[in-house]
């Protein structure tokens, strides 16, 4: 991680500066890089990251500059920013949470202020009102996409009509069915029952951003200990008991 910084600027009407917008805005935008950095639900994640003022300004347009050790999730809030500010699609690490977070820091516009501008350093969006707009259009829907990448076991491959694959999801742990290209049924046989890591377009469910499905762009192992398909035979190791029989009886020494 490396000191990142985040600056807001507020430009009020008529040349005043309102206090209470460029604290709402402030407090949205760092809420919105926390959602990012946390990437869950929950608001218990609200002020983990310790944020240090380096600038602030009193008089109108307001620019304050806060910074704090992170890796790139300030440059992920500006380019979703101006992601949701151009189409109502889900930005890469966001979730519903940020979101909200980002209806938040435009709801001032119209509201004693005529601009709002977020940086981090090298890069600016101007977010509007589409902001709102495209969100509330992802915050209705059951789904959303967003281009991620899986991790989990490969343990399912189905060939009938169309390659799928389903792995086990180490971070939800549930099952992810993953819809392949062709090219990529040998690969597949090769990483059955290895951990994998899949990237490409993922279906999440809205109410708790859990991932249902996703479009496969690439799969690759985690480990060398995969097996070939072809490999696989049906053991026995437990001598016809139960797992649980099986593990008891091992720690026990029987």
């Amino acid at each position: 991680m490396t000191w990142q910084r985040l600056t807001i600027t507020v430009d009020g009407n008529d040349g005043r500066l309102p206090a209470r917008a460029l604290i709402k805005v402030l407090r949205a935008a760092m809420n919105l890089v926390e959602s990012i950095h946390d990437e869950s639900e929950s608001d218990e994640s609200e002020g983990r990251i310790q944020w240090t003022i380096e600038k602030m300004t009193k008089i109108n347009p307001g620019v304050v500059t806060v910074a704090a050790d992170l890796d790139d999730e300030i440059d992920l809030a500006v380019r979703g920013l101006r992601r949701i500010n151009e189409v109502a699609e889900m930005p890469r690490r966001f979730t519903m949470r940020s979101l909200r977070y980002a209806k938040d820091l435009v709801s001032v516009l119209d509201h004693g202020v005529q601009e709002v501008v977020i940086q981090n350093g090298h890069e600016a969006v101007v977010p509007t009102q589409h902001v709102s707009a495209n969100a509330d259009e992802l915050i209705g829907a059951k789904f959303y996409y967003a281009t991620a990448s899986l991790v989990g076991r490969l343990s399912v491959i189905n060939v009938r009509r169309e390659l799928r694959i389903s792995i086990e999801d180490e971070a939800y742990t549930r099952s992810v069915e993953c819809e392949c290209a062709p090219e990529f049924f040998e690969r597949a046989k090769m990483y059955l029952n290895s951990r994998v890591i899949v990237t490409g377009e993922v279906r999440y469910r809205r109410l708790d951003d859990t991932p249902v499905s996703i479009v496969a762009q690439d799969i690759e192992p985690l480990s060398e200990d995969h097996r070939g398909f072809d490999e696989l035979k049906p053991i026995d190791i437990t001598g016809g008991l139960s797992s649980e029989e099986y593990v008891r009886r091992m720690r026990d020494g029987a």
